[in-house]
């Protein structure tokens, strides 16, 4: 299956954030810091940022905030 059981670990971090838990909550379930998570899984991360973007901007929206 994995050549060392840390992969398995790292293939289930890597799932978690591509699938857009919290990096947070990620830390929590796995016992690590979020800095910890955010060093070591940062290219997962990427590309996330537009859809928080979108989310940003879709809140804005709502509350009629348009500066």
């Amino acid at each position: 299956m994995a050549g060392r059981p840390y992969d398995l670990r790292h293939a289930c971090i890597t799932r978690w954030l591509n699938a857009g838990v919290p990096i947070a909550e990620v830390a929590r379930r796995v016992g690590n810091s979020p800095e910890v998570i955010h060093r070591r899984y940062h290219g997962c991360i990427d590309g996330h940022e537009e859809a928080a973007n979108a989310k940003i901007t879709k809140a804005r929206e709502e509350e009629g905030d348009t500066a």
